[in-house]
């Protein structure tokens, strides 16, 4: 599986002694939970009824691949001209001047999102889950040579609150 980091790159943030193979583990772990959570990188579809003159996008778009409205078993191909996305990237509205001018989303509507990329937050995330991963250790305390260790808090807390990342509006998530 390709992942948005290689095994080489996370050893240049990562201090451990895993081998390889351990190691791409994690960071498959990390980036399907990213992709779960986040969404994939690439084009994706969203069904929404219609109705109203606005729909808000589940994630922020860098642009709409088509649009179709579904009226009675008969889908309709949009044009660029029948609606505008927002400059906030999440809010489509129907033109009342376009080809196929409407004030409201008509049917059903099936729209292709290409979403903004946040690469740049994605590999942060995944690199922090595989830190979090690494130093996790399922015993809470122990002592070696007179030295007392603590473990992490909830590992799995504290995962939630790394993926948290991902939705306070950095990739335009809910």
């Amino acid at each position: 599986m390709a992942t948005i980091l290689s095994v080489a790159e996370v050893r240049d943030h990562v201090e451990t002694d895993l081998i390889d193979d351990a190691l791409t583990r994690l960071i498959e772990d990390a980036d399907e939970e990213i992709i779960a959570r986040g969404g994939a990188a690439a084009s994706y579809p969203y069904d929404t009824p219609g109705g109203g003159a606005r729909i808000v996008l589940p994630r922020k778009a860098s642009a709409i691949v088509s649009i179709s409205e579904r009226i009675l078993n008969t889908d309709y191909a949009l044009a660029a001209a029948d609606y505008s996305l927002f400059s906030d990237g999440r809010t489509l509205e129907r033109r009342v001047d376009g080809t196929y001018p409407s004030s409201f989303w008509r049917g059903h509507v099936s729209i292709v999102i290409t979403p903004v990329l946040e690469t740049a937050l994605r590999k942060r995330i995944l690199i922090d889950l595989v830190k979090l991963a690494v130093a996790y250790s399922a015993i809470s305390s122990k002592s070696v040579d007179g030295v007392s260790l603590t473990a992490l808090p909830d590992y799995q807390v504290e995962r939630n609150r790394i993926l948290g990342g991902l939705s306070r509006g950095r990739l335009g998530l809910a």
